[in-house]
């Protein structure tokens, strides 16, 4: 068999350095090359993403195993079940899958929605941190009744949000100190947690306490970046589509959400032994990924595959092609929780008002996917929250009495130059590259809003001296810039991509898009 081909690397350190500065470049690149490529990173490594190959690595666990994967380099992830392969995985799993089930969860519904009843946010607020409180609470009162510390629960989760390697330093004495708060709740559980089902099985054997303690502390890691980095999407989003503030509507516009933004982003296993996984030699010893962002972003098994369609999914799903949570024998414990913590969270921004201030949801890479951000919405109570429609006066825009005002929704001609750049870009060839960061301006091409102080994703706008601000505005679409336009300023638009060839340009005519240079 012919070896799989390869995205361009380095002589001698392959892939390695743009796998630690841009992975899922990286990853856009190899799939261009084929359904499966190779990587040179510090062994040899193969990734594929069409549904033949998530079936082979996924369903065969005996000889694809999670011990020695990715995995196992993070302290967050090394332990429980995570890390247990066959033949003692399907007896633990199935010890634990009945106390994660739905019907069991249903019992935790109601604490839950009015945790999320209570922490509603009004004005203004920032979807990030918002969610990450939230999600903290959530599985604190799912996990063990509310009954670990906050402040301990929040020192030994904030190193997830900090970017690599911050999550994977070891941090012995704060696991410590969770581990013992832990063990104190399953020896006097809240009725009604998970903590207090497992304890229930636990027999009093210390062996099995310490599992029980180290599978929720994987738990607890595991549920809650993944959870309040999608519930901030989900939120960013909800205030761009109102036609989905709905509950009812809810379960298919967070399998879209999901789809579109798979927190893990990327999965890996180890062959035990030679193989062939969709027709490709897997040696011993290979590390395998499978990447969920690929399979989700595929426009051979999903439409328009940037785009934010949540009634793509009343068709069901293919086969092997959608895993937010994994697939197969191995798929996330944690996923009816996860589901239900994201639906009661959103259920209360369905009333009232919720719109899109400012932010950037472009995908930055971590440990698992999270929004660039910052995400800043506002929210009100049903009736509360009245906006006047923009109209313009002397080429900008007003609203609420004021002219160009930072977060005003930016309509008409230059909103059709977003839109025609956005169209430019994926009829251009550039959207399996730029369509992750860039893209998300198919998504809201009529509210498009200015920061404050004329900052555009990181970066100032500046006028040129002497005259109007004729410039315009850059953005590095590699860095996950986004278009942003700035109403107050004698102003339509440019957009350079620093990654690729071709750059954009909106001009004096907003409505204008020519390439640059033509």
């Amino acid at each position: 068999m012919s070896r799989p081909p390869e995205p361009p690397g380095l002589p001698l350190l392959g892939h390695l350095w743009p796998w630690t500065t841009s992975p899922i470049r990286l990853l856009e690149d190899g799939a261009r090359t084929g359904p499966v490529f190779g990587l040179r990173l510090w062994r040899p490594a193969l990734v594929g993403y069409r549904p033949e190959w998530n079936q082979a690595i996924l369903s065969d666990l005996a000889t694809f195993r999670s011990r020695g994967s990715l995995s196992s380099l993070s302290p967050y992830l090394a332990a429980g079940i995570v890390q247990t392969d066959d033949p003692q995985h399907r007896p633990r799993r199935r010890g634990l899958a009945r106390h994660f089930s739905a019907r069991t969860l249903a019992a935790l519904e109601d604490r839950l929605a009015e945790a999320a009843r209570a922490s509603r946010p009004r004005g203004d607020f920032e979807a990030l941190s918002w969610s990450a409180a939230l999600v903290q609470d959530m599985l604190n009162i799912a996990l063990f009744g509310g009954a670990l510390p906050a402040g301990l629960l929040r020192a030994f989760l904030r190193p997830l949000h900090r970017s690599l390697p911050g999550p994977m330093l070891p941090r012995p004495r704060l696991f410590r100190r969770v581990e013992a708060a832990i063990a104190a709740a399953v020896a006097d559980p809240v009725p009604g947690s998970i903590a207090a089902h497992l304890a229930e099985d636990a027999g009093g054997g210390r062996a099995a306490v310490q599992e029980i303690v180290e599978n929720l502390r994987v738990a607890l890691a595991a549920g809650y970046d993944t959870t309040s980095h999608t519930l901030a999407w989900a939120a960013w989003h909800l205030g761009r589509h109102p036609q989905w503030r709905d509950p009812q509507a809810l379960p298919l516009f967070l399998d879209e959400i999901l789809r579109c933004y798979p927190a893990g982003w990327l999965g890996s296993r180890v062959a035990a032994r030679d193989t062939i996984a969709a027709g490709v030699a897997v040696p011993a010893g290979t590390l395998v990924f499978y990447s969920p962002y690929l399979t989700h972003h595929d426009p051979g098994l999903w439409d328009d595959p940037h785009r934010i369609r949540p009634e793509r999914f009343s068709a069901g799903r293919p086969a092997w092609s959608y895993l937010p949570f994994a697939a197969g024998p191995r798929t996330c414990l944690g996923t009816h929780l996860a589901q239900l913590i994201l639906r009661t969270a959103l259920t209360p921004l369905c009333a009232g008002e919720l719109v899109q201030v400012s932010g950037n949801p472009a995908v930055a890479v971590g440990l698992t996917l999270r929004p660039r951000g910052p995400l800043c919405l506002r929210a009100a109570g049903p009736g509360t929250l009245r906006r006047r429609r923009p109209r313009r006066r002397d080429g900008r825009v007003e609203q609420d009495g004021r002219a160009g005002r930072a977060g005003d929704r930016v309509g008409g001609p230059l909103a059709q130059a977003l839109e025609d750049l956005a169209v430019a870009e994926r009829d251009g060839g550039l959207q399996p590259l730029a369509g992750p960061h860039l893209g998300q301006v198919h998504d809201g091409i009529d509210q498009v809003r200015a920061p404050a102080r004329g900052e555009v994703a990181g970066r100032r706008a500046q006028r040129r001296p002497g005259g109007p601000f004729r410039s315009g505005v850059r953005g590095d679409l590699r860095g996950g810039d986004r278009p942003v336009a700035v109403p107050d300023l004698d102003v339509t638009w440019c957009v350079r991509g620093s990654h690729s060839r071709c750059s954009w340009i909106a001009g004096l005519r907003p409505a204008a898009l020519l390439p640059q240079g033509a």
